[in-house]
């Protein structure tokens, strides 16, 4: 060997007495400077997603399913009529119900055109004032009456009918036509998916970072003829609890995501990664830079050509395929990120472009 090329191994912390009479060859590595970077904390929840309104009708009334006109999966709009009920005894008051209110409305009639011949000649003078006041008051006592009578048919028709309580989808149908009801029983869920909801936990640190309004990432998993694939999806942060669950020892926080046909299917499990924290100036380094020496994590460094073994500190951080450092390693270092499986401390290294790089 050259006395060159002893003087670059020894200073590259070789040893001259197993030098050999050949010159070393550099390794071919992929290296870039160190910076700090800002990110905000994040932390990764699993996060089961609700819908947002969930409604389970039940019967109010003794009897059997005359007609059920939705289906399973339907789309429903508020007020719309899901199934209907027969009863022989609720068929009889609908009937009284109604000759009621025919009733009403007859008297309502006459009343009205009462008040409308005693205005007259009481304008002429034929009639006193007070006879128009009774006239008056006939009238809306015939229009209460009316009323009244039309809430007691519409309070036996809902019996009678279930409707849906507000815009969504039909999640199950319990009955089927001509099944036997009682009062109580579960007949059809109603589920609201335009927005999902989920629950989640966090530490009391964690949620000491967090804020209404912020927003977070939700990564779902589905499954498809090409295999199993992942989609992301936003949401935001609605409310952050101010006390630690006594069972579970986390703070509660509630998420929201736009469902429908775009969102996420509900009742899914999903990833939530959330920020929980301010921005700082972290240390990040490729998780594929990392080597392992006995269970503990190492990285290398280029100095003046030649490489450096660090013993490093991963605080457990991470965003993506990187991680954060505390120490070890410091801003401004060359870090080896290809290659380093294959040097040894005080190995002679020359840096490549990446697309020029030997695989590790």
């Amino acid at each position: 060997m050259s006395l060159l090329g002893l003087l670059l191994l020894w200073g590259c912390g070789g040893d001259l007495s197993a030098a050999s009479g050949t010159k070393p060859t550099p390794l071919a590595v992929e290296a870039h400077v160190l910076k700090l970077e800002k990110r905000r904390p994040e932390t990764r929840v699993v996060a089961e997603l609700k819908p947002y309104r969930r409604a389970l009708l039940r019967a109010r009334i003794v009897g059997r399913v005359k007609k059920v006109a939705v289906r399973l999966g339907q789309r429903v709009r508020a007020r719309a009529t899901l199934l209907e009920l027969a009863d022989q005894a609720l068929g009889l008051r609908l009937s009284a119900a109604r000759d009621r209110r025919r009733g009403a409305a007859a008297s309502t009639w006459r009343a009205r055109r009462q008040w409308r011949r005693i205005r007259k000649l009481v304008r002429m003078g034929a009639l006193p004032r007070v006879q128009l006041d009774r006239a008056t008051s006939a009238l809306r006592q015939a229009r209460a009456g009316w009323r009244a009578q039309g809430a007691e048919l519409a309070a036996a028709g809902s019996e009678r009918k279930l409707h849906a309580p507000f815009s969504g989808w039909v999640a199950d149908i319990l009955v089927s036509p001509g099944d036997e009801v009682n009062i109580g029983q579960p007949l059809v869920k109603v589920v609201d998916t335009k927005r999902l909801r989920a629950r989640v936990g966090v530490s009391a640190q964690q949620a000491a970072g967090m804020r209404r309004g912020d927003r977070f990432t939700l990564r779902v998993a589905r499954r498809e003829a090409s295999g199993l694939t992942s989609q992301r999806y936003t949401g935001t942060v609605v409310a952050v609890g101010v006390a630690v669950d006594s069972r579970s020892r986390r703070v509660p926080v509630d998420l929201e995501v736009m469902g429908g046909s775009e969102g996420p299917p509900a009742g899914a499990l999903a990833e939530a990664t959330l920020f929980v924290g301010d921005v700082q100036d972290v240390l990040l380094i490729p998780e594929q830079s990392i080597v392992y020496r006995f269970d503990l994590p190492y990285v290398f460094v280029v100095h003046e050509g030649c490489a450096q073994r660090r013993r490093v500190e991963p605080s457990g951080r991470r965003w993506g395929q990187q991680v954060e450092v505390r120490k070890g390693i410091a801003p401004g270092e060359l870090l080896v990120v290809a290659g380093q499986h294959r040097l040894a401390a005080g190995a002679l290294v020359t840096l490549v472009e990446p697309e020029k790089s030997a695989a590790p």
